[in-house]
């Protein structure tokens, strides 16, 4: 989510964008303004799918430490 919700990217569990939403008054702005909010709504989807995965994976490992450097595949 970008712009105060003006514009929002939803990304599937692979990091896939998926949906690209865009207010209607949010198309009235000019193209570097529009490009930037996208690319803002990206990083913020990134980072939530990446906190979610660290939320996800503390469940999973009921909290277990994983050696130092291990990546889980995204």
């Amino acid at each position: 989510v970008s712009g105060g919700g003006s514009v929002k990217v939803f990304l599937n569990g692979d990091g896939e964008l998926i949906k690209i939403f865009i207010s209607p008054d949010t198309m009235k702005e000019n193209k570097e303004i529009l490009e930037d909010l996208i690319i803002a709504a990206h990083a913020d989807a990134k980072q939530k799918a990446k906190n979610k995965a660290s939320e996800e994976l503390l469940k999973i490992t009921d909290g277990m430490s994983l050696p130092p450097g291990f990546k889980w595949p995204l």
